[in-house]
C-alpha cells in the first residue's frame, strides 16, 4: 500500500461490505463516531478481553464475526488497528483532530525518507475549509502544501508496519531518524 488512507475510513469499509476502499468518500459524523467508539472500546480492552486478539475484538464489535476477511484484508486491517493502538505503536497515530496541536518548526521524517518541517497552517480557501499543513523540505530547501487529511493518512513504512504518513522528530534535527524509516539523502 502505497498511497495513504484514514485508518476509520479503510476500517470502516473493510467491514461493512465496501470492497472499494481506494474510493477517498469522507464517513458521515455518525459513522466515523461510531467506529471511532468502537476502537477506543477494543484497544481499551472494554470489549471481549478475555485473551482475543484486537483483530477479533474488532470483529466481535463490528457484528462481523460471521464474515470472512481474507489474508490481505485481515493484515490491512491488523496493521491499522496496531497503528491505532497507543499501546502497541511505536509512534503514536497523528490524527487530523490533533494536527493543529502541533508546533510551527517541528521536524516530520516522511515515509518516503524525506525530513519536513512545519512552517504554518491554514485553511483550505475553496470547500470545506479543511486544514492544511505548510512545511518545508530541509534537504532541499523547497516549500510544500499538504491537506491535513493527507498529512495524518496512514501509510505502509519500509519496515511493513502502519504509521501515519508523517512521523514526528521533535524539534530540532539533532534527534536521530528512527530507524525504521528509509535513511534521507545526503545533499
Amino acid at each position: 500500500m502505497t498511497t495513504g488512507y484514514d485508518p476509520l475510513h479503510v476500517l470502516w469499509h473493510l467491514f461493512n461490505g465496501d470492497d472499494y476502499i481506494t474510493a477517498k468518500i469522507p464517513l458521515l459524523g455518525p459513522q466515523r463516531e461510531k467506529i471511532a467508539r468502537i476502537i477506543a472500546d477494543v484497544v481499551e480492552a472494554r470489549l471481549h478481553p478475555q485473551g482475543t486478539s484486537l483483530l477479533g475484538r474488532f470483529m466481535k464489535a463490528m457484528d462481523a464475526d460471521g464474515k470472512r476477511l481474507n489474508i490481505e484484508k485481515a493484515d490491512l486491517a491488523s496493521g491499522l488497528l496496531e497503528c491505532l493502538n497507543p499501546y502497541q505503536s511505536d509512534v503514536p497515530y497523528t490524527s487530523p483532530d490533533s494536527l493543529r496541536s502541533n508546533k510551527i518548526g517541528n521536524i516530520y521524517d516522511h515515509f518516503k525518507g524525506g525530513v519536513y518541517m512545519i512552517r504554518d497552517f491554514s485553511l483550505w480557501a475553496s470547500g470545506n475549509g479543511e486544514l492544511v499543513v505548510e512545511y518545508l523540505s530541509m534537504i532541499h530547501g523547497t516549500k510544500h502544501a499538504r491537506l491535513g487529511s493527507e498529512w495524518c493518512e496512514v501509510v505502509q513504512w519500509p519496515d511493513g508496519k502502519y504509521r501515519s504518513r508523517f512521523v514526528h522528530r521533535g524539534a530540532n534535527l539533532v534527534t536521530p531518524e528512527p530507524p525504521f524509516k528509509v535513511p534521507s539523502p545526503r545533499v
